[in-house]
């Protein structure tokens, strides 16, 4: 007697290319990845140098990729005495920043976002993974709720394995608190955070 076993189940991977409107060599290489389709979606920084410059001729591909929002305060010229990611998790944790001030900075970014695309953003994350803080996912998440109720996917930054000590510690630093206010407001999420890989040649990344 034979026995026939289940297929296995087929999983969906999303590659975004973040960064976009940061330099001009990074909105270079997502313009090329996206009309090959080589990449599914990319995340604009909506405030970089080269955002409003290429948002034209990345809005052309938004049949072919998603386009969402990176949110960005680590690189941010508004936040001057934050500095770096450091920087922001220090004020984050220690309940160091205005809530007012994030709630306006949320809207700020979103509302340019669709000022340079005419649409909202098909989903949203955040340089450097700023989105999981505290405060910042509680504004974020509730404006998302607020202008588009559940129709938005934010990024989840938790690996389901372990992945190496950086991806573990980008869990740490919010991700289960991330999941459990998405979960509550309805909101959509990826299942699986693949991680931070080294793409140094002797690491093997292209197996």
């Amino acid at each position: 007697m034979s026995s026939t076993l289940p297929p296995p189940a087929r999983r969906r991977v999303a590659v975004c290319a973040d960064d976009f409107g940061l330099t001009a060599g990074a909105n270079a290489a997502i313009l090329e990845l996206g009309a090959r389709t080589a990449i599914t979606a990319t995340s604009v920084a909506v405030e970089g140098p080269r955002a409003a410059g290429d948002a034209t001729a990345l809005h052309a591909l938004r049949d072919r990729i998603s386009i969402g929002l990176h949110f960005n305060l680590t690189e941010n010229p508004r936040f001057p005495h934050v500095r770096g990611v450091k920087g922001w998790i220090i004020a984050t944790w220690l309940r160091r920043l205005d809530r007012r001030v994030l709630d306006a900075e949320v809207d700020r970014q979103l509302d340019l976002f669709e000022s340079l695309f005419g649409m909202a953003p098909a989903h949203v994350d955040g340089h450097e993974h700023v989105h999981q803080f505290p405060g910042v996912r509680d504004a974020l998440i509730e404006a998302i709720a607020r202008r588009y109720g559940t129709t938005m996917t934010v990024r989840d930054t938790w690996p389901r394995r372990y992945r190496g000590p950086k991806a573990a510690v980008i869990g740490l630093l919010g991700a289960r608190a991330l999941g459990r206010h998405l979960a509550a407001r309805g909101l959509r999420s990826n299942r699986d955070f693949a991680g931070v890989y080294d793409l140094a040649a002797a690491e093997g990344f292209g197996d």
